[in-house]
């Protein structure tokens, strides 16, 4: 096992940062949809039970702070998660939160 390190003050903010970005339920519900498959903003709106604009909005501040990319396809824009690590992040949250049942 790799030896600890600890962060420093700025790493802690950052990551303090982060949680607040993803721990917002509605940016939440969008990266729950992008883990399932890339999408345009109409079909995160259906995914999420939200309006276009909401989402549109969510997916800026997710878009800035590095979580989300796009592309242009076609017509639309389509959104993707941004790297794999936000995917093992939620992963491990889920993991984490299904064992206190147990």
């Amino acid at each position: 096992m790799d030896k600890y390190i600890s962060p420093t003050l700025e790493e802690i903010n950052k990551v303090g940062e982060l949680f607040k970005i993803i721990g917002d339920t509605t940016r939440l519900k969008i990266i729950f949809s992008l883990l399932e498959s890339e999408k345009n903003v109409n079909e995160i709106a259906l995914a999420t039970s939200s309006s276009q604009s909401l989402v549109s909005h969510q997916l800026k501040i997710l878009k800035d702070n590095f979580i989300v990319d796009s592309r242009k396809n076609g017509n639309f824009v389509t959104y993707f998660l941004n790297d794999e690590h936000i995917n093992t992040l939620i992963t491990i949250c889920r993991i984490h939160i299904n064992e206190q049942g147990e």
